[in-house]
């Protein structure tokens, strides 16, 4: 789908993902072919913990609980599938068993905590953007992002994380490559506000105990991460004169 640059507010994810420009996964994947690719299931709920974490008005449209059942069994398996069926003739995404009580513990930690809960009841209640689709150009390369949340302050992303403390969360910023994440946003919103905003990561815990916290990554490794995106940038589009 063909795109000018600009701030898109009302793009759904499948219609971000259908536009014609390079999102910072698109970069990667291209660049490095051989990186482990991401699991559907674990895709989906992802995105269902962005849902449940701020637009939760669209959970029950959009989402239904799987049955509990052990999928390692045939039947629990053919259980499973045939629920899999149901949502999808209702145009819905099943979300496991677990995983969906696990979506709601999470949600209920977040709720809680008194500076990052009052963050997400924002972007719920309309006082900061959620969900904006950002298309800019960079060295005749159209970009995308889709940036979870942006206040008058900072551009928030929100992360479901398998570490339980905030070093672990630190470490696995540089190997998951959330520097390069970090830079393009930045740029991204720069680039459609004309306004240079922080960039903070919002770390749910998804293994107990479920914890919550705010993260900065340092900004040499920001500066790297601009220096990688930017480079790859380059190469794509002297590849695509060729």
């Amino acid at each position: 789908m063909d795109i000018e640059p600009g701030v898109y507010p009302d793009l759904s994810e499948a219609e971000y993902r259908r536009l014609n420009a390079l999102s910072r996964s698109d970069l990667l994947r291209w660049a490095y072919p051989t990186d482990k690719k991401i699991d559907p299931m674990a895709a989906r709920i992802g995105t269902a913990f962005h849902s449940v974490m701020l637009e939760p008005h669209k959970v029950k449209a959009n989402y239904v609980k799987g049955p509990d059942v052990d999928r390692r069994t045939a039947e629990g398996k053919q259980v499973f599938a045939d629920a899999e069926e149901h949502a999808d003739a209702d145009d819905k995404i099943l979300i496991p068993h677990r995983e969906f009580m696990l979506l709601r513990e999470m949600s209920d930690t977040v709720k809680n905590h008194p500076k990052i809960g009052a963050l997400r009841r924002s972007a719920i209640d309309g006082k900061s953007r959620a969900e904006l689709t950002v298309v800019w150009e960079s060295q005749g390369v159209l970009l995308k992002a889709r940036l979870d949340q942006v206040t008058d302050k900072a551009i928030i992303d929100w992360k479901s994380t398998g570490c339980t403390e905030p070093e672990q969360f630190s470490q696995s910023c540089i190997r998951y490559r959330y520097h390069v994440q970090h830079a393009m946003y930045q740029d991204a919103w720069q680039a459609a506000s004309g306004e240079i905003l922080p960039f903070v990561f919002v770390a749910v815990a998804k293994r107990p105990p479920i914890t919550c916290w705010a993260h900065q990554i340092d900004q040499r490794d920001v500066d790297h991460g601009r220096e990688l995106y930017t480079t790859l940038v380059g190469l794509y589009a002297r590849k695509g004169s060729e």
